[in-house]
């Protein structure tokens, strides 16, 4: 179970403007809320924040320095949800949900697939499809990741989530046959016929329907002078 320590200040100003005025000061407008408590406002700052969720919050467990004029509380959490600037990725909002050690939660955990199957070397492709999971155990409990042992996979083989190894206290939140990854059979590219060569066809006089003008009044011409 991984544990991370960073401190955040209590926030008086609430608000649309409020929080634009925050970030442009390299803050990030949070809450932290939680089972029969009032939520509480709070900012932290940007950079911390970038860097704790870079590593992957999913799973861990975020001990909260609230500083206030009163002192200094901890706050054990876990972020429940990150919102940022869909164009420019800049951190907008995040939440914090207090947690109690002696209480089960549910959380999400990263899969590892563990192995070298042989399907590999003849060609095999090993597409994963599940990456994290829902788990529930106490805050304590929770493990890092969750592996899966891939060595004995052929090819059309489907690996389940009933193949995850589940450390004890720890229950699986998705139907057991889930499918996590597959191997599929090797890519064959087909050849591909080269274009026909073009034909440089003959220019071609258009036929002509019916006598030009000239011909037919020079025939009408000497009829009438047989007859006469």
């Amino acid at each position: 179970m991984e544990r991370m320590q960073f401190a955040v200040e209590p926030r008086t100003e609430i608000g649309t403007w409020a929080a634009k005025r925050l970030r442009k000061r390299g803050l990030v407008p949070g809450v932290i809320y939680g089972k029969g408590i009032d939520a509480q406002p709070v900012q932290v700052e940007a950079r911390s924040l970038a860097e704790f969720l870079r590593g992957g919050h999913a799973g861990v467990l975020v001990d909260l320095k609230v500083q206030s004029s009163d002192g200094e509380t901890i706050e054990t959490t876990m972020v429940r949800e990150v919102q940022r600037n869909p164009i420019t990725g800049q951190l907008l909002n995040v939440d914090f949900h207090r947690i109690s050690l002696k209480e089960e939660v549910t959380t999400a955990v990263p899969i590892t697939l563990v192995g070298q199957p042989e399907t590999l070397k003849r060609g095999g492709i090993l597409e994963q499809i599940l990456w994290e999971v829902q788990v529930t155990c106490l805050p304590t409990a929770i493990p890092d990741r969750l592996e899966a042992d891939i060595s004995g996979l052929e090819i059309g083989d489907t690996l389940h989530a009933d193949a995850l190894r589940l450390p004890e206290g720890v229950t699986l939140q998705v139907a057991s046959e889930e499918a996590i990854a597959v191997m599929a059979a090797p890519r064959i590219e087909e050849e591909v016929a080269p274009p026909p060569e073009e034909v440089e066809e003959e220019a071609v006089e258009p036929e002509l329907v019916g006598k030009p003008k000239e011909e037919e009044e020079a025939e009408e011409e000497a009829e009438q002078t047989g007859k006469s």
